[in-house]
């Protein structure tokens, strides 16, 4: 057959977080997923290699248009580029969020399937969930809200098969009560306004994500280093949409540009950014977009429009503890082996304050305050880490952690 003539059933574009779980739905179909990374790299398999950070080769890499409220600088704006997308270089943090959002979701698409309660039973199904070691009483009422057998195994730096004792571990539960934070049995029960020992996607020193977790079966043929820039439509009213075309050489497969097409179907996986561009790029958007750099109109809709996102804003403080840093002191003790996971051990929500609600209810439109000002809902996160002490650093291509995690684990 030739190359520009490959026919599936159903193409998957993008295999990332999603495109893993979605490839499972359909065992006996022939299945291409097409992904722009690598096929694979050992940097995220440890524990320790999170967040390489901008610049790596396992990420997007891309940056926001200049934000006016940021003094006009551009933002990070990055994601994972290999099977397993975000989930293979995040930070790890496993946290569902708030029952409040989902239902909301549910009552804009007009769908139960969206709420808390129809989006529960796959939220148990992925994961193997192993308690806190230090608040397992706190949490058995919770255990039924959570998986014991699926793919993707979830514990604590308490209960995560290694000694993660960290230092500071109370003193920063002392800095969330000071925030006026409440200790609570877990997050990911609906309720997450509260402190809680955070959950992590890992165990036992390994990450844990969607291409360990979700191994493509026998039916489904994988490229990597391959990106589709076409979605090809049928007809002028976009009644069908019939193939791709991509362009890419990897996975032992002939640089160029090339085509292939679904009998059935093809799914867009591919993020919160590159759907829509890749949309956009094949006529179904806003008119007034479309026509600003001459691609022809398929379907006029609000593709790309209305995103928010969470920005992430840190602040770094020099403690006088000896030891509270990654490499200062031995990397495995007795109580602390600190290549097992992300330095963390607490994760809080809050509610913004009182004036920021009044400020909202003052000048947001009626659905907007809404969504914000809903009982429940969480308006920012707080967590704790413990970074690599400055004098460890090293100006090279890649993080010191990953350097470590690489060294414990070779």
């Amino acid at each position: 057959m030739a190359r520009t003539e490959q026919v599936f059933d159903y193409i998957i574009v993008g295999g990332g977080t999603a495109g893993n779980r979605i490839s499972k739905a359909f065992p006996t179909a022939s299945l291409l997923v097409i992904e722009r990374g690598v096929a694979q790299d050992d940097r995220v398999t440890p524990a320790l290699g999170f967040a390489p950070g901008f610049g790596s080769d396992i990420e997007t890499n891309l940056l926001s248009t200049p934000q006016r409220n940021f003094e006009d600088l551009m933002v990070s704006q990055t994601s994972g580029l290999i099977p397993g997308g975000s989930s293979a270089v995040n930070y790890e943090t496993w946290t569902r969020g708030a029952s409040v959002d989902f239902d909301q979701w549910a009552e804009i698409a007009g769908d139960r399937r969206w709420s808390w309660e129809g989006m529960l039973p796959y939220f148990k199904a992925n994961e193997t969930f192993i308690p806190s070691g230090t608040q397992k009483s706190f949490q058995e009422e919770n255990l039924g809200l959570h998986g014991t057998d699926g793919p993707i195994t979830v514990s604590h730096p308490s209960s995560s098969g290694k000694p993660r004792d960290y230092p500071l571990r109370q003193d920063i539960t002392r800095f969330h009560e000071a925030l006026g934070a409440k200790l609570i049995p877990e997050n990911n029960d609906g309720s997450v306004i509260g402190y809680t020992e955070v959950a992590q996607s890992n165990y036992d020193g390994q990450r844990q994500f969607a291409a360990k977790g979700y191994l493509f079966g026998s039916n489904v043929t994988v490229w990597t280093e391959s990106e589709v820039h076409h979605i090809e439509i049928e007809g002028q009213r976009a009644t069908r949409v019939t193939g791709i075309r991509y362009s890419g050489g990897g996975s032992g497969r002939k640089v160029g540009e090339f085509r292939a097409s679904a009998k059935v179907e093809i799914i867009l996986s591919a993020g919160a950014l590159f759907s829509p561009k890749l949309l956009m790029l094949s006529g179904i958007g806003p008119k007034e977009e479309l026509d600003k750099h001459d691609i022809p109109l398929k379907v006029d809709l609000p593709v790309g429009q209305n995103l928010s996102d969470h920005p992430c804003v840190s602040t770094k403080w020099t403690v006088s503890k000896k030891h509270a840093s990654i490499g200062v002191g031995p990397m495995v003790t007795e109580s602390c082996d600190w290549t097992t996971g992300p330095p963390m051990d607490w994760i809080a929500f809050h509610r913004a304050k009182s004036s920021t609600l009044e400020a909202a209810s003052e000048h947001l439109a009626a659905n907007e305050k809404k969504y914000y000002l809903s009982e429940g809902k969480a308006h920012w996160e707080c967590f704790t880490i413990r970074r690599v002490h400055r004098e460890r650093l090293q100006h090279t291509g890649f993080p010191i952690i990953q350097r470590i995690s690489d060294a414990q684990f070779k």
